[in-house]
């Protein structure tokens, strides 16, 4: 079996292939339903070979997924296999495009469902409606998650403004930074209130110097 979506993110392409780096940020993309958990200790180091593990149920039916990644080519596309999971084959390229207006993402899977015919039947029931709308959820996610992440203002002191999901606060925070290929800086911050890896882009203004 074969599914492919695809959707334009008005974004960079390093930053948007940034947040598909973050292990982490695959819960966020997921559908509710399956109540996905990355139990792979964080953070993951995402290279050839990573192996990352996870719980998830279908359709009520608690399962173990193991996925490898076997090609990483920041910022143009990664692969990953499943090793250990409900499907006989699962094999997932994502890849991303520079296009006018922002990046194309590719979702390509091949997968194959296990109990031949009989899975056959399944996969026509079930399957393949499971892995269409969990791939619309992610498409419909992905876009307002990066949106929703607003510009912030770095103090030398280490405070911050911010403005997350309606929430304004005022307070101390870890922030990790990291150059990307195409020159962005990148933060990833964790609030003490709220533990989560949020995506900054900070691009230095004019006659301002950079971090």
């Amino acid at each position: 079996m074969f599914i492919r979506f695809v959707l334009l993110i008005p974004r960079p392409r390093c930053e948007v292939f940034e947040f598909f780096s973050q292990a982490s940020n695959l819960e966020r993309i997921t559908p509710p339903f399956l109540r996905f958990r990355i139990k792979t200790p964080e953070p993951i180091e995402m290279r050839v070979g990573s192996l990352i593990d996870y719980a998830l149920r279908i359709h009520g039916v608690p399962v173990l997924w193991r996925t490898e990644i076997v090609e990483w080519e920041p910022p143009f596309w990664f692969v990953d296999r499943q090793l250990k999971g409900p499907d006989r084959l699962w094999h997932h390229t994502n890849a991303f495009t520079e296009e006018e207006g922002g990046t194309l993402t590719v979702d390509q899977v091949r997968y194959e469902v296990p109990l031949g015919p009989l899975g056959d039947v399944v996969h026509k029931l079930f399957v393949r409606k499971d892995v269409t709308a969990i791939f619309r959820y992610r498409n419909a996610e992905i876009p307002r998650l990066l949106s929703s992440v607003q510009a912030i203002s770095f103090r030398a002191q280490g405070w911050v403004w911010a403005k997350w999901a309606n929430l304004s606060w005022r307070s101390t925070i870890f922030v990790a930074r990291r150059r990307l290929p195409c020159g962005i800086v990148v933060y990833f911050v964790n609030h003490a209130f709220r533990p989560r890896p949020l995506l900054f882009d900070h691009r230095p203004r004019a006659g301002r110097g950079s971090y």
